[in-house]
């Protein structure tokens, strides 16, 4: 699954990158993450609006996955979250 979450978000020009890997703490609820790098929140929601990011929520994660969680952050330390 992480290589198929590398190997496709790439693919969508308005990700500047993608992280992801598996949990190593076994009692863990979350056995898996994918992180997506976007420049700002428009760029985001094109994202998920991506045919390629929709087959690979369709393919990859709703069929291996029984919970979701989704989180955005600001990864730039001197910018305002109110101009994301």
């Amino acid at each position: 699954m992480m290589i198929a979450a590398r190997v496709s978000l790439v693919k969508i020009p308005e990700v500047a990158g993608v992280r992801c890997g598996k949990n190593v703490d076994k009692d863990s609820p979350w056995g898996f993450f994918v992180a997506i790098e976007v420049d700002n929140m428009d760029r985001l929601r094109v994202v998920k609006e991506d045919a390629i990011y929709i087959k690979f929520l369709a393919d990859m994660i709703s069929p291996n996955v029984s919970e979701q969680f989704v989180a955005n952050y600001e990864m730039e330390p001197g910018k305002s979250v109110k101009f994301s």
